[in-house]
């Protein structure tokens, strides 16, 4: 029997991504840039400024309107928070919860809120993801989809998608030795330090498939989809272990290619050994092991060249497939718009749907 397609819509910093999947897996996608001022004037014009990517977007992704589409996004009003539980099942997802409210500050008997957790230890506690939006951000989400024709199913924060990545990964290790589960995908990604006794540390990760398209993109002679295009076909430039590499250097200037990208990368590199120190101790880095998985870890030699900065072991854990995961994600995180939160003339909000 032949499944549904799925439609993922991706509102980010910059862009805004449409992707139809089948069978877990891409059939086909499309990424359109939009203009805008500050991040933050794309939320208070309540996305109005991102509509024609939109509508570009699901027309180079063969999506055919009316539809129905779950979003994934970046907002300065989600919050997310990823960790260890006292509990596994539904007591950690309260947990969890809880300290979303309580550390957070979020008031969840008025914002709309979730939480999933993915696993458990040995003694009984568990590791988990939770969000929570407000409605007025669902609004939003809701208003920007209707105006391209989109009816808007639910909303998950594009940093849980990464956290909880992280977490799946640590969740099917079999090892017991110390690690970091890095997880690099496509546009969200996330960090687990984890020992014997389970998760110690959880925090999102700045790169990202389209973090280093974004930063390419700025070189002279590229454009973000031929730099999507040469990373996924070659590799990093300037790396030995790409496919082809004089092509990097026949199209742009290699130096200003590896310029672009290398603040990114070291950064990157900077965060892994914090996370390390401070989830295992000092003494400890030396025998852990970095497990990289996510699609941008198919980026041939970036790996290697992030372990070489971290001088520590490391491989590439190709253990399940990434948008099998984001759709997982997306049904489990999910943050539903009520249709039109009743507010009063001040704007404060009186109801809110959450699940």
């Amino acid at each position: 029997m032949k499944k549904r397609q799925r439609i993922l819509i991706g509102i980010h910093a910059d862009h805004v991504r449409v992707h139809t999947l089948r069978n877990g897996r891409i059939d086909r996608s499309a990424c359109v840039p939009f203009e805008h001022d500050a991040a933050s004037d794309t939320w208070d014009d309540g996305l109005r400024c991102c509509d024609g990517a939109l509508t570009q977007a699901l027309e180079e992704a063969g999506v055919a309107t009316p539809c129905e589409a779950r979003v994934v996004y970046d907002s300065p009003t989600a919050a997310v928070s990823a960790g260890p539980t006292p509990a596994s099942g539904n007591a950690g997802a309260q947990a969890a919860l809880l300290e979303l409210e309580t550390r957070g500050g979020a008031d969840l008997s008025l914002q709309a809120h979730a939480a999933w957790t993915l696993g458990s230890e040995r003694d009984g506690s568990g590791y988990c993801v939770a969000i929570t939006d407000s409605p007025l951000t669902l609004d939003t989400l809701s208003l920007f989809c209707e105006r391209a024709g989109v009816t808007m199913l639910s909303a998950t924060p594009s940093e849980a998608v990464g956290l909880s990545g992280a977490l799946a990964m640590h969740a099917r290790a079999t090892d017991e030795a110390s690690r970091v589960c890095a997880w690099f995908g496509s546009w969200c990604s996330g960090v687990v330090v984890a020992d014997t006794q389970g998760v110690r540390f959880v925090r999102s990760s700045p790169l990202t498939q389209d973090a280093l398209v974004g930063s390419l993109s700025a070189v002279r002679g590229l454009d973000r989809a031929l730099a999507t295009k040469m990373l996924q076909d070659i590799g990093v430039p300037g790396s030995d272990q790409a496919s082809d590499p004089q092509a990097w250097s026949s199209r742009v200037d290699m130096h200003d290619a590896r310029a672009s990208i290398q603040p990114l990368i070291q950064r990157t590199a900077v965060d892994l050994r914090q996370s390390l120190r401070f989830g295992l101790g000092k003494d400890a880095i030396e025998h852990a092991t970095v497990r990289a998985g996510g699609d941008a870890t198919a980026i041939v030699g970036l790996v290697p060249l992030i372990g070489e900065l971290l001088d520590i072991r490391h491989d590439i854990a190709r253990t399940f497939n990434e948008h099998e995961h984001v759709v997982e994600a997306v049904d489990r995180l999910r943050l539903v718009d009520d249709g039109r939160s009743e507010r009063t003339k001040g704007g404060r909000v009186q109801r809110a749907l959450w699940i």
